[in-house]
């Protein structure tokens, strides 16, 4: 577990993120995920998992670098704890993560639309690993 890394503290931005949006307490761990080389071609990347049964978020290491803003690594972490805070719906036997409700309380964090500009803008650097 390695919550600190070199430019971004993930402690920190959950424990400011659960006092903004989410009653003030953290329940969950969060650390660094590890550093693995990028495929050649490849077009996606995931950024975050939250693991439920572990009460545990990962996020991608390409993150902790210094020419990523705060804001972008808060909105991947506001997701993961949207996760933990909102779990799957199952309906007729399927989970469900990402629901109408889930997305709307996503597009509440006020960094949301930036982040998403930033990804569609920089997405090839971080496939690159720069």
């Amino acid at each position: 577990m390695r919550s600190e890394g070199s430019h971004h503290d993930l402690r920190a931005i959950a424990d400011d993120l659960a006092r903004r949006h989410f009653g003030g307490d953290a329940d969950v761990r969060i650390t660094w995920g590890k550093r693995v080389r990028p495929k050649r071609r490849q077009r996606s990347l995931q950024l975050g998992t939250y693991l439920p049964e572990e009460r545990l978020i990962r996020i991608h290491p390409v993150l902790d670098q210094p020419w990523v803003p705060g804001f972008f690594v808060e909105a991947v972490v506001f997701h993961e704890m949207l996760h933990h805070d909102m779990p799957a719906v199952v309906q007729n036997g399927r989970r469900h993560y990402h629901t109408r409700a889930f997305r709307t309380r996503e597009r509440s964090f006020e960094y949301h639309s930036a982040a998403q500009q930033w990804q569609k803008e920089n997405l090839w650097r971080l496939l690159r690993g720069q």
